[in-house]
């Protein structure tokens, strides 16, 4: 008894630990980014992984019920870091949502 409630607790411990790390680490998303990240990267991806879990149980492939969640994992950790680089990226003076000085302007 004792022991599966320490389990909990320490699964409890390192699942809140990496939530608040996840969080702490990636830069947070506007409202336009998130609504673009989940229709446009991860419910196809979900929608994929739905179509292949559903063909592995069909035809009993054992191995792809083991890979799926990896490759879901991989699926999300992409997104997440495509969405990073491209908010990471370098910026001109004059870009898009950069206000330009007004001893800068030119005419």
């Amino acid at each position: 008894w004792l022991v599966g409630v320490l389990i909990f607790a320490l699964k409890t411990l390192f699942f809140l630990y990496l939530f608040i790390w996840v969080r702490w680490t990636l830069p947070r998303f506007r409202y336009d980014q998130l609504m673009r990240l989940g229709w446009g990267w991860l419910l196809p991806v979900t929608l994929v992984n739905i179509v292949l879990t559903a063909g592995a149980l069909v035809f009993e492939e054992r191995w792809l019920l083991w890979l799926l969640p990896l490759l879901l994992l991989g699926s999300a950790l992409l997104a997440a870091y495509v969405a990073w680089r491209r908010d990471a990226g370098p910026r001109r003076l004059g870009a898009p949502g950069l206000a330009v000085p007004a001893a800068r302007r030119e005419g």
